[in-house]
């Protein structure tokens, strides 16, 4: 079964946020941004078989990594757990 509207409306959530990841707020508003319109294309991965559960180990200097692929496991059903730094698990908690 599709979760692609809860996974749209996850990234709308995310739009929302001012992520405050030693970047200036232009250059994290723009990498958040350019990371959540890649997931424009998921709803073609729908229909694939995906894994049950995935943990995805997120770094601190790259703070969107791990967003497209928890969107594409959790798009096509399955279940993600994002182990975040230290240093950004606030952020990652919102």
């Amino acid at each position: 079964m599709s979760r692609w509207h809860l996974v749209d409306a996850w990234r709308a959530r995310l739009r929302a946020l001012q992520p405050e990841v030693g970047l200036s707020p232009e250059g994290a508003r723009y990498a958040l941004s350019t990371a959540l319109d890649a997931w424009d294309d998921l709803p073609r991965h729908m229909r694939r078989k995906h894994p049950g559960h995935t943990v995805l180990v997120c770094a601190s200097t790259v703070f969107t990594a791990p967003l497209e692929w928890a969107a594409v496991v959790l798009v096509r059903g399955g279940r993600v757990t994002l182990k975040a730094p230290r240093a950004r698990a606030g952020w990652f908690a919102e």
